[in-house]
C-alpha cells in the first residue's frame, strides 16, 4: 500500500497497482453507496471485515468496477437488509454475509462463479436467492440456518446439474424455480452427461424426471428426499447411480 485516507466516512488505501481498496466504513448512515473512486483512484476491492458488526447499517450499494469483496465483509451486521452487488463481482467469499440476520434481499450478479463456505450462514430473514448460471461451486454451510428461505431461482438446468454442491440451498427452501416457474416436471436437456451430488435434494415440488440419452452418472443424494417424485425415466446410457440418489422419494414406485 502506498497511501491512505478517509473520504465521506470511507477509510481507504491506494494500492501499488494504482487502485483503491476500501478498508472500512467509519460513517453512521443507515444507507450508503461505496464511492467508485477514492483518493482519485478507482475502487476495485473491499477489504475483509470492512462492514462487519455495523448494527446501524441497513443498505449498502457496491458500485460497478469493484471486483473483489473480502471475507466476512458484511458479517454480523444485524440490521443489514439489502446489499446491491455489481456485475464486476465474481465471487461471494467466505462468510461474506454470515449472521446478517435481517438480510432479506440480495441479487447475485450474473458473473458470479462461486459461493464460498458459510457465505450466508444464519441469514435467517433471507427469503429467496438466485443462483447464476455461471456458478460452479457452492461451499460448505453456505446457506445453513437460512430458515426463512422459500425459493431458489435458476435460469439454466444444465448449469445447475454441474455445480459442485457442498451445501445445496434447497435443503432449506425445498422449492426450485426455473426462469420464474416452479420445477415440477423436469426434463434434463440433451448434452448433460452427469448430475452432481445433491443437485435436486429436497426439491419438494418435483413430480417427474426425464433423463436424456447420453447421461452416464447420477451423483450421490441427487434426488433424495423428493417426496412428490413419482416417475423417473432413465436412459440406457446410464452407468452409475450414486448412493441414496432416490432415498426418501416415497411416491416413487
Amino acid at each position: 500500500m502506498s497511501s491512505c485516507g478517509v473520504t465521506d466516512g470511507y477509510a481507504y488505501f491506494i494500492k501499488k497497482d494504482g487502485t483503491a481498496l476500501v478498508a472500512g466504513y467509519l460513517g453512521n448512515d443507515a444507507e450508503t453507496t461505496v464511492p467508485s473512486e477514492l483518493g482519485g483512484k478507482p475502487v476495485e476491492e473491499i477489504r475483509d471485515l470492512a462492514f462487519q458488526k455495523l448494527d446501524f447499517l441497513k443498505k449498502v450499494v457496491v458500485p460497478d468496477g469493484v471486483k473483489k469483496i473480502g471475507a466476512s465483509a458484511f458479517s454480523a451486521s444485524k440490521s443489514l437488509e439489502e446489499v446491491v452487488l455489481p456485475e464486476s463481482v465474481t465471487d461471494i467469499t467466505y462468510r461474506m454475509f454470515t449472521h446478517c440476520s435481517s438480510l432479506s434481499k440480495v441479487t447475485l450478479p450474473d458473473n458470479v462463479k462461486s459461493i464460498g463456505e458459510s457465505a450466508f450462514f444464519h441469514c435467517s430473514s433471507l427469503t429467496s436467492v438466485n443462483i447464476p448460471a455461471g456458478v460452479k461451486k457452492i461451499g460448505e454451510s453456505a446457506f445453513e440456518g437460512c430458515t426463512s428461505l422459500e425459493r431458489v431461482d435458476i435460469t439454466d438446468i444444465a448449469s445447475w446439474c454441474s455445480i459442485t454442491f457442498r451445501y445445496n440451498p434447497l435443503m432449506y427452501s425445498a422449492a426450485l424455480y426455473l426462469n420464474g416457474e416452479p420445477v415440477t416436471d423436469l426434463l434434463i436437456p440433451d448434452g448433460v452427461k452427469s448430475i452432481s451430488e445433491s443437485a435436486f435434494r429436497n426439491c419438494s415440488g418435483l413430480t417427474s424426471v426425464v433423463l436424456p440419452d447420453g447421461l452416464t452418472e447420477i451423483g450421490d443424494f441427487a434426488f433424495c428426499w423428493c417426496p412428490s417424485l413419482s416417475s423417473v425415466t432413465i436412459p440406457a446410457s446410464m452407468t452409475k447411480i450414486g448412493y441414496y440418489s432416490f432415498d426418501g422419494c416415497e411416491s416413487l414406485k
